[in-house]
């Protein structure tokens, strides 16, 4: 790691070659679709019965998908029992801590903003496009729980209740529950 990162940014801490790497990252370390399948069996096994479920669902296979799920998987389970070690290395332990809890605003983006917080951006760009992604979101999170099932979402923590995931494959998901 030849990087150095301070409040005013990140800059090299020595001098590099043009085209030198700056930062290497184990691959063990990183989030990819084959930890799922090695590290998170619950959620490789849903998108398994889902894919045979929906054959044509090819977003099912997707790496993306697998990584988001194995992400959302082992944060409620690191929030569910803190005490224990999700399958997660370490460093991947510490990536799921600093994503907090459900009310948590150490991340932040106008995505995750409710409808009072964009009050204050009624009329501009930002407002219109936090509307059409937390839209896009929405309608992509209730096309993955239909091609799960609420019974699958519910295991994996995509939902609280079953409750939520009828109501969401009948298209009343509410922008809370995300």
């Amino acid at each position: 790691n030849k990087l150095k990162v301070d409040e005013r940014g990140c800059c090299t801490c020595e001098d590099v070659e043009e085209g030198a790497s700056l930062l290497v990252l184990p691959l063990k370390n990183c989030w990819t679709a084959q930890a799922v399948d090695k590290e998170c069996p619950a959620v490789a096994q849903a998108l398994q019965k889902a894919f045979v479920r929906h054959p044509e669902g090819q977003e099912l296979q997707a790496a993306c998908t697998k990584i988001a799920l194995h992400l959302i998987f082992e944060h409620r389970q690191l929030q569910r029992n803190p005490e224990a070690t999700p399958a997660a290395e370490e460093p991947r332990r510490k990536h799921l801590e600093l994503l907090g809890g459900p009310r948590s605003r150490k991340i932040e983006t106008v995505l995750a903003w409710g409808r009072r917080d964009l009050e204050s951006l009624q009329g501009s760009f930002w407002f219109e496009e936090a509307h059409r992604r937390q839209e896009e979101i929405l309608a992509d999170l209730q096309a993955l729980l239909a091609d799960l099932g609420p019974e699958v979402s519910l295991a994996l923590g995509l939902i609280d209740q079953l409750e939520e995931g009828r109501s969401a494959l009948e298209g009343e998901l509410p922008r809370g529950s995300v």
